[in-house]
Parts: structure tokens; C-alpha cells; sequence
């Protein structure tokens, strides 16, 4: 039960079963192991070891991001034909960290007018 007067647990509760029916125990277990990195891995990251612990922990992100959309749909789905690699491919988070890697390797750097926006993005 909330402690927030305008909360419905109930109502709350159906939605949650009504967008994910087969939720219960595996998405519990999905949460638990797929915690949110880049909200909170991150800013923490650098806040305890630094500026240069970001780049280390944005490959970490990725290969957590690329779990979570390969095994995690599993999870929830209890089906492997669900995963697709063309699904994965085009995802945006993977896509981010893919061109970022590349930016990062070869030393390419954009454009300042987008460079600037990106930046401004980020913080």
C-alpha cells in the first residue's frame, strides 16, 4: 500500500499486468540484475574515480545494454524467437555507443555546431 493519497495500487497494478502479462517473478529478477547504469553508473563513476572512468564505464553500459535487450527480453518473453538481431541493431541506445566508440577511437570529432549541442545534451 503507498503512502501517497492519489496512488492506486490497484489501478497500478493492472496496468502493470495489462503491458506486461507475464510479469511477476521474471521481471523482478530483470530489475534486480539490470540496474539502471546510465542514470546512476555514471554520474557516480565520475564522481568517485573521475573524468577518465567515464569512457570505461560507457562500454560496461553497452555490454549491459546489449544484455538487457537480448537475455532480458527473454526473460520477460519466456521466448528466444522474440530476440532479433536486426531489432538490436537499430536500437538507439546500442546505436549511441557504437558511433561513440568509433568517435572515441579514431579521434573523429563533429561538427561544432553539433559538437556544442551533444555537449549541452550531456550535462
Amino acid at each position: 500500500m503507498s503512502d501517497h493519497p492519489d496512488r492506486d495500487d490497484a489501478g497500478h497494478h493492472r496496468v502493470r499486468q495489462a503491458v506486461f502479462p507475464q510479469t511477476g517473478a521474471d521481471a523482478d529478477s530483470l530489475r534486480l540484475i539490470f540496474a539502471n547504469l546510465g542514470f546512476i553508473g555514471l554520474p557516480l563513476s565520475k564522481a568517485v574515480l573521475g573524468t577518465g572512468s567515464v569512457f570505461y564505464m560507457s562500454i560496461f553500459v553497452g555490454v549491459s545494454n546489449f544484455s538487457l535487450w537480448t537475455y532480458g527480453i527473454y526473460m520477460i518473453s519466456g521466448d528466444k524467437r522474440t530476440i532479433q538481431l536486426k531489432r538490436l541493431v537499430v536500437n538507439p541506445a546500442i546505436l549511441a555507443l557504437v558511433f561513440g566508440l568509433l568517435f572515441a577511437l579514431t579521434g573523429v570529432t563533429l561538427p561544432p555546431i553539433l559538437g556544442k549541442t551533444v555537449s549541452d545534451l550531456a550535462t
